[in-house]
């Protein structure tokens, strides 16, 4: 619960994804398997099961970009709701995290998987839209899932959040994507190289890592990052809570009195 620099909290995710890797895979391969072969064989009905230079569709590649992002905040959800649970549990239930999904999961989706791409991506000339969806309400997902606020409220919470954070918030989406940018060169690499050795890289084309959205192999990795990502915002949502609000101070006060209360 102390407070920490962005390398930390980037190095501090990577620990609890290894502590609880079991938790973590229980939540996150069903749907990561699912997504990939359903997206597989969306690419391969598009037509594009070569490795020739062919013209994409900038409508295909739309359509694909604001799938993945549908499929992420499919994968999102639980994830978010496991990390919460483990701040205070170290065996929570997954059955009760896949029921709270479900009800949180038309309200998240809208937010999320709708609005959050057309303000990033349709509406990017604006540049006034997409600060506000990534920076001001940085903690959107976390509110909408942990806090469970709406309306005005959740308004007046994600101003309150996002109130001299700006510069950090930006340092932490830089950050990101240059982990994610490494994480895909270098499992891309590595992939392909492997392919090389077991000579496989000419006989199955959706083995093929290339840098693409018609690369189910990327989508795949993509998926991957995305449960490290959530890890990573999750501990920063509470760094930033503890940096303005003292929340670490709280929850030790809270944690005191039930062993006081415990022992009594």
């Amino acid at each position: 619960m102390r407070r920490r620099r962005l390398d930390e909290i980037f190095d501090l995710a990577a620990l609890v994804l290894r502590d609880h890797l079991r938790l973590f895979l229980l939540v996150c391969v069903p749907p990561i398997v699912v997504f990939t072969a359903a997206n597989t064989t969306i690419v391969l009905w598009l037509g594009r099961n070569g490795g020739d230079e062919l013209e994409w569709s900038s409508w295909e590649h739309l359509g694909l970009l604001f799938l993945i992002f549908f499929e992420r905040s499919l994968l999102a959800l639980p994830l978010l709701l496991l990390n919460g649970n483990l701040l205070f549990d170290q065996h929570p239930k997954l059955s009760t995290i896949f029921v709270s999904s479900l009800r949180i999961y038309p309200r998240y989706l809208w937010s999320r998987a709708v609005v959050l791409p057309v303000q990033t991506v349709l509406l990017a000339w604006t540049f006034v839209i997409p600060w506000r969806a990534l920076v001001t309400h940085f903690f959107k997902s976390e509110v909408i899932v942990l806090e469970r606020l709406r309306g005005a409220a959740m308004s007046k919470r994600l101003s309150a959040i996002a109130t001299g954070q700006g510069e950090r918030n930006v340092g932490f989406l830089i950050m990101d994507l240059s982990v994610f940018v490494l994480f895909l060169f270098a499992v891309g690499f590595g992939f392909n190289v492997l392919l090389e050795m077991l000579s496989l890289n000419d006989r199955y084309w959706w083995l093929d890592a290339r840098f693409s959205l018609f690369s189910p192999v990327m989508h795949f990795f993509i998926f991957v990052y995305s449960v490290y990502h959530t890890a990573a915002k999750f501990l920063y949502y509470i760094d930033s809570r503890s940096l303005r609000e003292g929340w670490d101070i709280e929850l030790t006060l809270v944690k005191g009195i039930r062993e006081t209360e415990e022992l009594a």
